[in-house]
């Protein structure tokens, strides 16, 4: 254990404000973070333990078959794709944004749009969580958009996919 200081532990110039719980060094406002239960940790201690939830919450994942098994995990990336779709429709009904006069571009720019909340579904899954300062958490969400972006329009064929071989093809 570390000894406790007036001062932030990671931040010298700053006063202790609190104490983490696990490792006991003085942190600052900056560097304190609360867990689910409400126990003060510093962003270290915290993130250790939120990269060991998120190992668990993979495995069980795991071992209930992945994503995409339920109807209900289906239905909200749906909704959300189709919301996309709606504000890209009003977008371009006010000139917002111009239309495509290639039929088969409208319909492929569409599609990757869609399926945005898929692939981003898949991302969360992948990426530990992590405490961070809010220009990081805003860069590192904007980074999983652009992702899901590219993965999503592989993501969503495989999810019906994969929902319908589980929930019609096995149940026959």
């Amino acid at each position: 254990m570390k000894i406790q200081a007036s001062g932030c532990y990671y931040h010298s110039g700053k006063l202790a404000v609190a104490t983490c719980s696990k490792c006991g060094v003085g942190i600052c406002r900056d560097c304190a973070v609360k867990n689910n239960q409400g126990i003060m940790l510093c962003y270290p201690c915290g993130n250790e333990q939120l990269k060991e939830e998120h190992k668990q919450y993979r495995k069980q994942l795991s071992e209930h078959g992945g994503r995409f098994n339920k109807i209900s995990e289906l239905v909200i990336p749906t909704i959300i794709g189709i919301l996309i779709i709606v504000a890209k429709i009003v977008a371009e009904h006010y000139g917002i944004i111009t239309q495509s006069d290639n039929g088969l571009t409208y319909i492929a720019v569409s599609y990757l749009l869609f399926t945005i909340p898929f692939g981003f579904v898949v991302l969360e899954d992948l990426i530990a969580p992590k405490y961070d300062s809010l220009a990081n958490i805003v860069n590192r969400y904007c980074m999983m958009l652009l992702g899901a972006f590219f993965i999503g329009w592989i993501v969503f064929p495989y999810a019906l996919i994969k929902f319908f071989i589980n929930n019609i093809m096995l149940k026959q």
